[in-house]
């Protein structure tokens, strides 16, 4: 149940004014059973990690390796910012774990990228997308993923 403050007031709202009851019950009952079969495609959360990293280098058009690397090349920080905080969205794992799918970074690390993505966000773009829409399309994804 921990991913259910991601649907937004908005779609809730129309979803509740298009249904009846025992159509928003059964609704609701599938979302929990599909969020809570998880373990059927990802088995923890290392898993959703190499999901994650999977998913952020197709969208930066990066290699894997190169994300998980050491490199200071502003576009590959930027996608392992982003990483950072998707695995911090949804994954339970503390940030020396997250740290270690990246050369075993520090937690403090992902700490400065945690706070460096928004700004990332706001305000830099790649290949003129704003970043802020590459991160909400994987989001998506990955949150569509772990409901299947």
């Amino acid at each position: 149940m921990d991913n259910l403050h991601l649907i937004s007031d908005t779609d809730l709202r129309a979803v509740l004014n298009q249904m009846d009851k025992e159509q928003l019950i059964n609704s609701l009952i599938a979302k929990i059973r599909r969020m809570n079969s998880r373990q059927k495609i990802f088995k923890n959360d290392d898993d959703i990690m190499s999901y994650i990293i999977s998913q952020v280098s197709n969208s930066f058009g990066i290699k894997e390796m190169d994300l998980r690397s050491k490199s200071r090349q502003f576009e590959i920080v930027q996608a392992r910012f982003m990483a950072f905080r998707l695995a911090k969205t949804f994954t339970k794992l503390p940030l020396k774990s997250i740290g270690s799918h990246f050369s075993n970074r520090d937690h403090t690390t992902i700490i400065h990228g945690l706070n460096s993505i928004s700004d990332f966000l706001e305000s830099r773009f790649k290949k003129d997308k704003p970043l802020q829409e590459i991160y909400f399309e994987l989001e998506y994804s990955i949150e569509e993923a772990l409901l299947k």
